[in-house]
């Protein structure tokens, strides 16, 4: 039987963009939705069952990256924005928000289709891979308990909240402690990016679980260290004694 491919939401006010992109997946025999505010896409009765949605220009005040952010806080859905070519810090700013891949423009009708087919091979093998997390063993440190069957990650008995690419990072750091693992390995495990080089993605996940972890416990934060020229390691120190059950 033959599967079914996912709806594409495009968000965008230019027409020209609407067209085009609806083009390219008609070609490719995805459907799609668009519209011009986000907030008609909230009413439409397939929104939780989004493959894909596309960010290009938002309503008037409202930014790419504010619209990021919202859609993120509602749904898990994976996001692509569009951002101006050469604009490098709205591209860090995107995956700063919440995105799973950002393109610029003017971008080419194959290089759209390979990021989307990549983005959405990506979430179903993640929606695999959490039907049995159950499989998965708990990592049990002093201070730190990583339980995936729960998707739930506690620091001296608080619980911090971690997007999906966030927690599987770190439970793999930690699964694989005191190893070094370069940021192409990391995008090949985490990401199944084994073809694509960029780093950024992975120093940005890398940054943001710092920053959730710090604030708990700077030791653990700390845990998380750089190997420069390399890639990211695990520490556990001298005195923390893993069990993984």
């Amino acid at each position: 039987m033959k599967q079914k491919k996912s709806v594409i939401l495009i968000i965008s006010q230019e027409k020209h963009t609407q067209a085009q992109l609806k083009s390219f997946f008609l070609k490719e025999g995805y459907h799609t939705d668009t519209t011009y505010h986000v907030k008609n896409a909230w009413l439409k009765p397939n929104r939780n069952h989004y493959g894909l949605i596309i960010i290009d220009h938002a309503e008037t005040g409202l930014s790419n990256i504010q619209l990021c952010i919202a859609i993120r806080k509602r749904l898990k859905t994976p996001i692509m924005l569009i951002t101006e070519n050469g604009k490098e810090d709205q591209r860090l700013a995107g995956f700063e928000a919440g995105a799973d891949d950002c393109m610029e423009k003017p971008f080419s009708y194959q290089e759209m289709i390979w990021r989307t087919k990549a983005i959405l091979r990506r979430s179903t093998v993640q929606a695999l891979k959490a039907t049995s997390r159950t499989d998965y063993p708990t990592i049990q440190l002093s201070r730190l308990t990583i339980n995936p069957s729960a998707h739930r990650i506690q620091v001296d008995g608080t619980e911090i909240h971690l997007s999906l690419k966030e927690f599987d990072l770190l439970y793999y750091l930690a699964l694989h402690a005191d190893i070094v693992h370069t940021r192409t390995h990391l995008l090949s495990v985490i990401w199944r990016q084994s073809e694509v080089n960029d780093y950024r993605t992975v120093d940005t996940h890398i940054k943001r679980l710092r920053e959730k972890l710090m604030p708990l416990s700077p030791d653990i934060g700390a845990m998380i260290k750089t190997v420069r020229g390399v890639g990211y390691i695990f520490s556990k120190g001298k005195h923390s004694v893993m069990k993984v059950e």
